[in-house]
């Protein structure tokens, strides 16, 4: 449907072609990505505040395949330092499995590497 709405628009305006590459790209957008509704108003309703927790507001709409893939992005170290943010932040790792593993790890080497300088002092 994209590529056919490409083709008629030949020698039109560069902005509508702009348009028809963007919703192309969208088409090619794999599944995982695309949402609707829950999405709608995240960040928007909240512009003009100085400060929004997008973490929180996920999980307020219970979107945790989008905080798992966010977490995922995350190092070990970058976890452990966001469970130290806020209760809420905490939760979050928590609850997902992947993160609060990385997290534990993480601890466990520091734990390990501090005990080992210890005892070499």
């Amino acid at each position: 449907m994209c590529r056919l709405k490409a083709r008629m628009c030949v020698g039109q305006s560069p902005s509508l072609k702009e348009q028809l590459k963007s919703t192309a790209a969208l088409a090619r957008t794999p599944v995982a990505f695309r949402t609707t509704m829950p999405l709608a108003g995240l960040i928007g309703r909240k512009m003009g505040l100085r400060k929004v927790d997008v973490l929180t507001e996920l999980r307020k709409r219970n979107l945790r395949h989008v905080l798992s893939l966010i977490l995922g992005h995350l190092a070990p170290e970058s976890l452990y330092m966001c469970g130290q943010v806020c209760t809420s932040w905490k939760e979050i790792l928590q609850q997902d499995k992947r993160a609060s593993l990385k997290r534990r790890n993480y601890v466990r080497e520091v734990e390990a590497a501090l005990k080992v300088r210890d005892v070499g002092i």
